[in-house]
């Protein structure tokens, strides 16, 4: 039997993909330099707030884990719904991220901002198809 290649159709289809693309993009960006001064650069994980942001994707890729199905406990599925998740760790990643934004402002922030934008796109997309799947009342 032969596997189709994954689309972009695909992709967009399922936002606990797009939360894990997230997720991945905001442990980069966590890691990254946050801010350069003189030469001298500061990664997030330095800075603190990198360390709240890897906690943050934690908490995605565990979602994705589980709306994907590769973690089947009855319990996480009620607790770990993907709408929600992704829209509250994309706003807090992407609202914390612009607060954070300086003169100084160095391409892992930057990074950070536009995870906290896949995640909130991944909450836009598990919202439609969500309201897509409902049957219409008549």
């Amino acid at each position: 039997m032969k596997k189709k290649p994954i689309s972009v159709a695909d992709i967009l289809n399922s936002p606990g993909i797009i939360l894990g693309i997230a997720a991945l993009v905001l442990i980069i960006g966590s890691m990254a330099p946050w801010s350069s001064v003189l030469g001298q650069s500061v990664s997030g994980w330095d800075a603190g707030g990198g360390k709240l942001t890897i906690f943050i994707a934690l908490i995605m890729l565990g979602t994705v884990a589980v709306s994907l199905g590769y973690i089947r406990i009855p319990i996480l599925e009620s607790v770990l719904p993907i709408l929600s998740v992704s829209l509250v760790t994309g706003l807090v990643v992407f609202f914390g991220g612009l607060t954070s934004l300086t003169g100084q402002a160095s391409w892992g922030l930057y990074l950070t901002i536009l995870a906290g934008l896949v995640a909130l796109f991944a909450g836009y997309r598990a919202l439609v198809l969500k309201t897509q799947a409902k049957p219409e009342k008549e």
